[in-house]
């Protein structure tokens, strides 16, 4: 496979929330094909809290580590079509039993195999 180019998500964190384990995948073709088709790669950037929640200037906001789990996706060009016409995503294996986290830090910038699941953890709103 070459490399066709790459995909950038912003994402604004509410305060104490997480985010639920997922795999990046491209969205494209998932519609179109409804193939999943993972990442060489994924990536998060940590960038600075510009705003407080009452918009009363800047505050510190440290959110939950992300987590990277050792549950891989189930292959490049999933096909999301099962023969009942289900549509799910199979992942090996289908419990993970370790994950490495990373915690935020602004500038902190953190690579990891794209077909990997991982999310956010939540955290408490004090932090």
């Amino acid at each position: 496979d070459e490399w066709a180019g790459c995909e950038v998500w912003v994402r604004r964190q509410v305060v104490g929330a997480g985010v639920t384990t997922h795999f990046d995948f491209d969205l494209g073709a998932r519609r179109r094909e409804l193939k999943e088709k993972v990442p060489h790669l994924s990536s998060i950037l940590y960038l600075p809290s510009s705003s407080s929640e009452h918009g009363d200037g800047p505050r510190p906001f440290t959110p939950g580590p992300t987590f990277i789990l050792n549950q891989r996706h189930g292959g490049g060009g999933l096909t999301l079509r099962g023969e009942a016409g289900t549509v799910g995503t199979v992942a090996h294996p289908a419990e993970p039993d370790a994950a490495a986290f990373v915690w935020p830090r602004a500038g902190r910038y953190a690579l990891f195999p794209g077909e990997l699941a991982h999310g956010v953890l939540p955290c408490d709103k004090g932090r």
